[in-house]
């Protein structure tokens, strides 16, 4: 590691002239440099799916530059869809592992010069570019760009026949949850514990579970989480229950597939979930980190964790939430500094919210906002202007915490 280090250092002092150079050339051309944050799904899809719907909308089209690190890509099959679709657009692309880690080397310093386009920066001045530069509006007004070829939508075919058994009578969901065993395990060299606020307990979720199986559901579990013989005994038919990451379906592209073809995905804030709204997928957000993330896309409900007070031992309410700015201060060892712990859903809100979510689903996504529901849009937008959507918290979660609602 010390080596590589040095041999970054030696790198960036005797090519930085020439990337000055190199950066007076890319602004006198007006062209930008596009970092793409390929070992994160959900950032990946989301910020690239954005850009290239911006891109195909307008008329006068910039010349851009863009970084695609396969090396550390979240998923191989996501990587090619979108690099692809760059190459359509005679969009100039640098994927050669060389030449990405020489871009990356110098990101902050284009990042500096004014010579990359906003995504999602991840270098040294990320601070300087607020959250509303990529607006996730563009997910709802804008048409999809991501899409499958003849050979891809047979082989998910093949995949639900081999999970379903051709039964027309069944429906698939697919339920992803995270605890901090996917990160520890793939990026082991890095600590994570600031991110386990969306982390979540598999055992809270049995009693959806097995009425979604009830409703003659397959419930494939997604993520790489911890399920323990205690919680799974208590499952009703399990074989319509699969542990996808434990089954010999699993592979980089039937991840893909699955969430595609879901009748219904129930899932946290994390990757999968959020490419799910690149596809305008239903979705069911449950464990939503609270004051700050909603859903982004179309057909959606949402639930979230709960803020309770270490002092008072007491829930804390929307608004004194915004008002302590937990809305940025969101992590989970920031959030225990300041004297409160989050707590999961339970069994109950969740089942609930489920029961929600398939009504929406069967009035064809419409319905009425209740009047709990539109105040807590209202007062989430004071503080969270730039997240802008229509998407609502259920009101089964606001009638059983009406506490939320409070001044």
């Amino acid at each position: 590691m010390i080596i590589k280090n040095y041999i970054k250092i030696i790198v960036f002092v005797f090519f930085l002239p020439l990337v000055f150079f190199f950066s007076i050339f890319l602004t006198l051309f007006k062209i930008k440099v596009i970092y793409l944050r390929t070992y994160r799904l959900g950032d990946f899809s989301t910020t690239t799916e954005i850009f290239l719907r911006r891109y195909d909308k307008t008329k006068n089209k910039k010349f851009y530059i863009s970084i695609f690190n396969k090396k550390i890509a979240a998923n191989n099959f996501v990587f090619d869809l979108y690099l692809n679709e760059f190459k359509k657009r005679k969009i100039f692309v640098i994927s050669h592992n060389l030449l990405v880690s020489f871009f990356w080397i110098f990101q902050n310093v284009f990042v500096f010069l004014n010579n990359e386009k906003i995504l999602l920066t991840t270098g040294l001045f990320y601070k300087k570019y607020p959250l509303g530069t990529y607006s996730y509006k563009d997910l709802n007004l804008l048409p999809r760009i991501i899409n499958f070829s003849e050979y891809h939508k047979k082989k998910q075919n093949e995949l639900i026949t081999q999970i379903t058994g051709d039964s027309k009578n069944y429906k698939i969901a697919c339920i992803h949850l995270r605890d901090e065993k996917y990160l520890r395990t793939f990026h082991p060299n890095f600590d994570w514990s600031y991110h386990n606020f969306r982390d979540c307990t598999f055992s809270n979720y049995i009693p959806a579970i097995n009425y979604l199986i009830h409703l003659n559901y397959y419930v494939i579990l997604l993520g790489n989480i911890n399920v323990l013989n205690q919680d799974l005994i208590k499952i009703n038919n399990k074989k319509l229950f699969i542990n996808y990451h434990l089954s010999k379906f699993k592979n980089e592209c039937n991840d893909i597939f699955l969430i595609n073809s879901a009748d219904l995905i129930i899932g946290t804030h994390s990757g999968i979930s959020m490419f799910a709204q690149v596809l305008n997928q239903p979705t069911l957000f449950v464990n939503v980190t609270p004051f700050v993330e909603k859903p982004m896309g179309k057909k959606n409900f949402f639930i979230h964790k709960k803020v309770l007070s270490k002092k008072t031992n007491k829930f804390i309410s929307l608004r004194e939430g915004l008002k302590k700015k937990l809305n940025i201060h969101y992590r989970n060892n920031t959030i225990e500094e300041l004297g409160y712990k989050y707590i999961e859903n339970n069994e109950k809100e969740i089942l609930d919210a489920v029961k929600e979510m398939l009504n929406y689903k069967k009035n064809n996504y419409k319905f009425d906002p209740t009047d709990f529901q539109k105040t807590y849009n209202n007062i989430f937008l004071i503080e969270n202007s730039v997240v802008d959507n229509k998407n609502y918290v259920c009101n089964s979660f606001l009638i059983d915490n009406k506490y939320l609602l409070d001044d």
